[in-house]
């Protein structure tokens, strides 16, 4: 039972590719910078082709790795400023190591999910779409929960006290790399801590920010 749970600990993982992988629909540090799309553009983040989500976490000291085959999220370009509010993605085809599969739902109860694109410091001269850009998602306080199959009765939240801060990397063209990404999780039922997230995302259309 103790291994069953740690499947539970993993897909919580989930919470943070749902920002960093989407990352560039929002803004960047610079005030004064705006995205390379019209405004009320719908931008779209799936999986890199022939990529998963993979996530991984302990609970109790035991690991244990999900996989899931499919992410879809999506914001529209805002009028001014680099910051977007997104919908709730979705992430699905999960499994895991001990054979069980994985269901991740996301809300917005305690807050609204955002992402923002960070410019590369002190890039003021260069031509932009350039490199170095950093994609960062908002997590709500608890904004998504997590269930296996194999332990439905332990449930774990991500971002259980607080809003959370989750950081990748973006090329400033189509593409959000993350990269053992870490998220707080708490369980009810169950107990974890931490776990991690590791994906590609391809946006569609290409968007980059521009002063």
């Amino acid at each position: 039972m103790r291994v069953r749970k740690g499947v539970v600990a993993a897909v919580c993982a989930a919470a943070a590719l749902l920002g960093t992988a989407s990352a560039v629909f929002a803004a960047t540090g610079d005030t004064d910078d705006h995205f390379s799309l019209a405004a009320g553009t719908t931008v779209t983040g799936a999986l890199k082709s022939g990529t998963n989500m993979v996530f991984a976490g302990t609970i109790n000291g035991v690991p244990i790795t999900v996989t899931c085959t499919s992410f879809s999220g999506s914001g529209k370009v805002p009028a001014k400023g680099l910051h977007v509010t997104i919908a709730a993605a979705e992430i699905s085809g999960c499994h895991d190591t001990l054979g069980g599969t994985d269901t991740i739902t996301t809300n917005q109860t305690n807050g609204k999910w955002g992402l923002t694109e960070v410019d590369a410091p002190n890039d003021e001269s260069q031509t932009e779409p350039n490199t170095g850009d950093k994609g960062v998602l908002t997590i709500p306080k608890a904004g998504a929960t997590f269930v296996s199959s194999v332990l439905p009765a332990c449930v774990l939240t991500a971002a259980p006290t607080a809003a959370v801060r989750v950081t990748g990397t973006y090329n400033d063209i189509n593409t959000d790399t993350v990269k053992a990404a870490k998220i707080p999780v708490t369980g009810h039922g169950c107990s974890a801590s931490t776990a991690t997230v590791t994906a590609t995302v391809i946006l569609s259309p290409n968007v980059y920010d521009v002063s």
